[in-house]
């Protein structure tokens, strides 16, 4: 076997350059796909929630959200920067760029301080060349801050001794987490079980536990994760809408985690924490002299808890749950790449530069960066912007309207659903609709009896859109209907000639009709007739016009 190589402490003249290619590349793609890639239903859920703000409302008591407010506070004073504009994603994307970076770099700092410069860049170059991390962390989402915070608490955690001070940086910091995501629990669960595992392997092998000053550091670490939680648990009280918080952020979403602990995933969670033990003690008993190795045994362990936590307890599992745990799995991939190579005497970097140009190629190649995949939801929220008033309500399933109220508190997420199916929450939409008089309303999400209402009383105009009005068809003599909201109407017709009377009144442009049953006459004109909210018709929409087809995906 040939002698093994050292990891370089220093970067060649070759290295740098490759380093920084990839840098522009990467940031030139962010940008790219910050303009156009497709809008998840997340992100708009989250801006209506940053609108909300920016109007004066308390989230939760105010408008309903079921994640912590930290990061839509954050992002309300941008958001009032930009302004209402129907693009908003595009800036507001823009700013979670500088997140993205962020997570780069100390994924950079987290594996050059517990191994080598070179496996810290290469760690960095994985992370912001992983198509999931990459993709994701391009949607406006709580998740972005809170990957950045997470790897900030790891990196503050492995650069040195757990002392009080450093323990209490560890407490602000995962209490700044839990402000951004309750799904900071999953990473509270990690920390703990690898520090106690970590300690255990310790005194397997015989090594001498400093005890003294744990308790200090524990102590700190305690009074610092309550520090930012408080104050935003105060700042709710302080405005009433302390019961209203609790309901949504725990009570909403820890119901389906708490139904979500079944023996057969204890039993399934126990048989993949062994194998992840015996591995991890496998490898501090190889590489285990010294602190440092250790910090990345304590890192393989803390990635890997955190995965079997979230595939093993976590109600819904999406995409974004993810990002904390990709940039970590990438240093790990990179770190035992590397060792293996030195261990047989070859230098892991002649490899190492392929895996992100794959990544580029395949993520152009699935997801182009040139094609816009967001005209339409950005047309949509044009139109709302272009038919309603600030005090206008419009009813959308998760807020995607962004700029408007909806009649409805509840958003129609996947833990609204399934509280839905268990009678849990009462379907009212039709009721508040009838309030409110809402003149747009979509279909997308809504349960059964919204859907129905929405679908009779509503007509489509627009991608994903529909307005107040009602199909009449040829009207060749005095026909009724039924309006369930009272309104501004107008009587428009296929063929544009239309001349009747509705009620005996003769037709005018915009007609004032009150809820119950109404008569229509035709005098003249041709082809099918239909009731529409006015300003629709004034505007130009007609129920008439053909509209593309609407493709549900993933994102949606």
């Amino acid at each position: 076997m040939s002698r093994a190589i050292k990891p370089s402490l220093s970067l060649s003249i070759s290295e740098k350059w490759v380093f920084s290619a990839i840098f522009f590349v990467v940031l030139g793609l962010k940008i790219l796909y910050a303009l156009h890639f497709r809008i998840d239903s997340d992100e708009p859920q989250h801006l209506h929630v940053v609108w909300g703000w920016t109007q004066g409302m308390i989230p939760y008591r105010d408008l309903f959200d079921n994640h912590s407010p930290l990061f839509q506070w954050l992002a309300a004073p941008a958001f009032k920067f930009f302004g209402e504009r129907a693009d908003i994603i595009v800036p507001m994307r823009m700013l979670m760029i500088i997140l993205f970076l962020g997570s780069v770099f100390l994924v950079f700092r987290i594996f050059s301080s517990v191994h080598s410069l070179s496996v810290g860049l290469w760690s960095a170059v994985f992370t912001a060349s992983w198509p999931k991390f990459f993709f994701v962390s391009t949607e406006f989402r709580p998740d972005d801050l809170w990957t950045l915070i997470w790897l900030g608490l790891v990196a503050v955690s492995v650069r040195g001794t757990f002392s009080a001070r450093r323990a209490l940086f560890v407490g602000l910091l995962l209490g700044t987490a839990f402000s951004v995501s309750m799904k900071t629990l999953l990473m509270l669960t990690s920390l703990v079980f690898a520090s106690a595992a970590l300690v255990f392997f310790r005194t397997l092998t015989g090594e001498q536990m400093r005890w003294r000053g744990w308790l200090p550091a524990a102590a700190s670490l305690v009074i610092g994760m309550i520090i930012v939680p408080g104050m935003v648990v105060s700042f709710f009280a302080a405005h009433g809408a302390l019961a209203a918080m609790y309901y949504c952020i725990i009570e909403h979403n820890l119901d389906a985690i708490s139904s979500n602990g079944s023996t057969v995933q204890f039993a399934w969670f126990g048989a993949i924490l062994v194998p992840i033990l015996l591995i991890s003690f496998f490898l501090f008993r190889t590489f285990g002299k010294g602190s440092e190795k250790q910090r990345l045994v304590w890192l393989l362990l803390v990635t890997c808890l955190y995965w079997l936590t979230l595939k093993s307890f976590w109600p819904i599992v999406t995409a974004e749950d993810y990002l904390p745990l990709l940039p970590l799995s990438g240093g790990i991939i990179v770190w035992l790449t590397c060792d293996l190579f030195c261990a047989f005497g070859y230098r892991a970097a002649v490899l190492l530069p392929v895996c992100p140009m794959v990544s580029f190629v395949w993520m152009i190649k699935s997801v182009s960066p040139f094609n816009d995949a967001t005209v339409n939801k950005i047309e949509m929220v044009r139109n709302v912007l272009r038919l309603t008033d600030p005090l206008d309500y419009v009813m959308d399933a998760k807020g995607e309207t962004i700029f408007r109220r909806r009649p409805f508190y509840y958003v129609f997420e996947g833990l609204t659903g399934s509280r839905l199916k268990a009678g849990m929450i009462e379907d009212t939409v039709p009721e508040r609709l009838i309030e409110t008089r809402a003149p747009l309303a979509t279909l997308c999400r809504m349960p059964a009896k919204a859907k129905n209402f929405i679908s009779q009383n509503y007509l489509p105009i627009a991608y994903r859109l529909s307005a107040l009005g009602k199909l009449l068809g040829q009207v060749d003599h005095p026909t009724s209907f039924c309006l369930e909201v009272a309104g501004n109407y107008s009587v428009v017709s296929e063929a544009d000639d239309f001349r009747g009377a509705i009620d005996d009144k003769p037709l005018a442009p915009t007609m004032y009709l009150g809820a119950g049953r109404h008569e229509v006459r035709r005098f003249a004109g041709s082809g099918s007739v239909a009731i529409l909210w006015s300003r629709a018709a004034e505007e130009g929409f007609s129920p008439f016009h053909n509209l593309p087809a609407d493709r549900w995906t993933a994102e949606d």
